[in-house]
């Protein structure tokens, strides 16, 4: 959950003026500083981090140093009230209990929202002993019934959760807290691939490459059509001889046509480009398949 708590961070870093202060553990033997500077860097000025070292790494359960962590942030206790929040998000049961322990601590953070951001459901892994789920289960109860508001990532992880609050409901436990649904972001990197394979196809064809930023006179239906008939040459020039994959480039040809006719509709003044994707279209028929 590092690489999701590390978008959370560069998001609200780069579209909120807020001041942002990270709370997080890392390596015994790491340089606090190193790390905090890196991140920084990475981030923006209006991020500090507060790391604590830990003796035990590279596990997230009940054998991680949670009471480790928890002790080290208490230990920077100082730094913390001074920043004073507004509003506290914590990762999983074991950010919880830390802020737990903080509040317990530091007095003006009780009445601090705190927000509950699951990226794991501990008590549904496989391969754990009833006493490991027993355990997962009164964490993710207590750090629900601490929480104003819980964000999950899926539906699935929502409908696990809302089980919880159920079952105390009908044991005489209420509680208001609402479960909103985030699905994770796309990773940038990911994306980076995305786009840079889509630049290949649009100059490997020579195709009119268009981007969010150049060229903002054309709609974006007709970039879609410039970036579907890239993929379709692609297709047909790799598949000319496989018949279950040049089936498929004719059904996405199918749609890419219908896209493409609504684009030139709506392209009244751009008459170049039109000329120039309707005489690729009829190439296309007439050379890759053999179409009137």
């Amino acid at each position: 959950n590092g690489i999701l708590s590390r978008s959370w961070v560069h998001s609200l870093s780069a579209y909120s003026p807020s001041d942002i202060l990270v709370l997080c553990a890392q390596p015994k033997d790491k340089d606090p500083y190193m790390l905090q500077k890196s991140t920084i860097d990475d981030m923006g000025e209006n991020v500090k981090v507060v790391a604590v070292n830990v003796p035990v790494w590279n596990r997230l359960d009940r054998h991680c140093s949670w009471l480790e962590y928890a002790a080290g942030l208490v230990a920077q206790a100082e730094v913390i009230a001074e920043f004073s929040p507004d509003v506290i998000l914590g990762v999983d049961w074991t950010g919880a209990m830390a802020v737990k322990a903080l509040k317990d601590k530091i007095l003006p953070l009780v009445h601090t929202p705190f927000v509950y951001l699951n990226f794991r459901i501990f008590s549904e892994s496989t391969g754990i002993t009833e006493e490991d789920k027993q355990f997962y289960i009164e964490r993710e109860r207590e750090t629900l019934h601490s929480a104003v508001g819980v964000i999950a990532l899926s539906n699935h992880d929502k409908t696990i959760l809302q089980s919880i609050l159920d079952y105390d409901l009908v044991n005489g436990i209420s509680s208001k807290v609402e479960i909103k649904v985030l699905n994770p972001t796309l990773r940038s990197d990911i994306r980076s691939l995305a786009i840079t394979k889509l630049e290949r196809l649009r100059n490997r064809y020579r195709m009119d490459s268009f981007s969010d930023r150049n060229d903002t006179h054309i709609p974006s239906y007709s970039k879609r059509s410039v970036s579907d008939q890239a993929m379709i040459v692609s297709l047909s020039q790799e598949s000319h001889t496989n018949k279950p994959m040049r089936d498929r480039s004719r059904s996405l040809h199918v749609n890419m046509l219908s896209n493409h006719d609504l684009s030139l509709s709506r392209m009244q003044s751009h008459t170049e480009l039109e000329k120039n994707l309707s005489e690729q279209r009829a190439r296309y028929h007439k050379v890759k398949y053999g179409f009137g």
